[in-house]
C-alpha cells in the first residue's frame, strides 16, 4: 500500500458507546467499540500483534480523566499549531 507522509493529528476518545476518532480536529468516526473497548491499549499495532503502523508517531498524550469539549479542542489546537498541522 501507499504511505501518507502528511502530518496528521489523531484523537481517540474512549467513552463506551460515545467513543470517537477525530482527525485534525474533526470527528471522523463515532460509536461503540464493542466488548473489547480500549482495554490493553497499544500504539502502533493491533492487540494481536498484526497490522503494524507504517509511519512515524511524533507525539502521544494520554489523559486519565475525560476532557470537556472545549478542553479537547484547546489541546488539539495547541498540538496542531506546535506541529504545523
Amino acid at each position: 500500500g501507499s504511505s501518507d507522509e502528511t502530518l496528521q493529528q489523531l484523537t481517540t476518545i474512549g467513552d463506551g458507546a460515545n467513543s470517537a476518532l477525530r482527525e485534525d480536529g474533526s470527528e471522523t468516526v463515532a460509536g461503540d467499540p464493542g466488548a473489547s473497548g480500549f482495554d490493553g491499549l497499544e500504539v502502533g499495532t493491533r492487540n494481536n500483534g498484526s497490522d503494524h503502523w507504517d509511519g512515524k508517531i511524533g507525539y502521544l498524550e494520554i489523559h486519565d480523566v475525560a476532557l470537556s469539549g472545549s478542553e479537547l479542542t484547546d489541546r488539539e489546537n495547541v498540538i496542531m499549531t506546535d506541529w504545523g498541522v
